[in-house]
């Protein structure tokens, strides 16, 4: 992650598509961020590089914290999401939360969303990517171990709506998808006649020209498509309410 996450067509989309719902929701740089989940840091660079300087995270794994504190990300600390109103005080204008909750049951992320909502602002927004449709799962989802894919209704019936207002809810990559779909469901197949059949993910650094094209072609859509019905990962915003429950 740390070699390829700052040049990979998929995560330079989704760290733009957190900066734009950022200033969306906020007109001002000088907001409190969370990232919770945050890997070996390119989304804090990323949005430090965009004039976002109050910047705090937490990863699970050490070696990924480590990466953090070598690329001088300082406000990283080790902890588990499921414990976030332990390891940062807070509150936050912004909490980020990219690819994680996908490893937790639906009991769980009732529990944690109670605990975001402690951990924000009145007003403040959660943000995050998760994988969508169960059709889009694969050898990928066995390889990292995701749990759950959401459909749009599965998941925010999991966050109190009289505590969170739904900003937004956004399928992508939307022209991919058939794509996607078709090399899934090749693997679900091999997985049925041949169970021993290796498992490893299917994300991979594609060369230079084909992924300067991936990333071009999200960009497209994003302007193009306003509506997308669809897709293996949807990105959600949410608003805590300014007196939520």
């Amino acid at each position: 992650m740390a070699e390829v996450e700052e040049a990979h067509w998929w995560y330079r989309a989704l760290h733009h598509r957190v900066l734009d719902s950022i200033r969306k929701c906020f007109q001002k740089d000088d907001i409190t961020i969370l990232d919770a989940g945050c890997g070996t840091g390119g989304l804090m660079r990323f949005l430090q590089g965009h004039g976002y300087r109050n910047i705090s995270g937490f990863d699970l794994s050490p070696y990924a914290v480590e990466i953090c504190r070598e690329r001088r990300l300082p406000s990283v600390k080790l902890g588990d999401i499921l414990k976030i109103d332990e390891i940062f005080q807070g509150p936050f204008d912004v909490i980020v939360s990219n690819d994680v909750l996908c490893y937790f049951n639906e009991r769980e992320i009732v529990s944690l969303a109670d605990k975001i909502l402690r951990r924000l602002k009145p007003g403040g927004v959660f943000m995050g990517n998760l994988p969508a449709f169960k059709a889009f799962g694969g050898i990928h989802d066995i390889s990292v171990g995701i749990k759950m894919r959401y459909t749009k209704k599965q998941f925010l019936d999991l966050f109190d709506p009289e505590s969170f207002e739904n900003i937004s809810v956004d399928f992508w990559p939307f022209l991919l998808s058939p794509f996607v779909f078709l090399v899934r469901s090749v693997q679900r197949i091999k997985l049925r006649l041949n169970p021993d059949l290796e498992i490893r993910s299917d994300i991979d650094m594609p060369n230079a020209i084909v992924n300067g094209l991936l990333f071009r072609l999200i960009a497209l859509e994003n302007k193009v498509f306003r509506k997308k019905p669809w897709a293996s990962s949807m990105f959600i915003i949410l608003r805590k309410k300014s007196s939520p429950r």
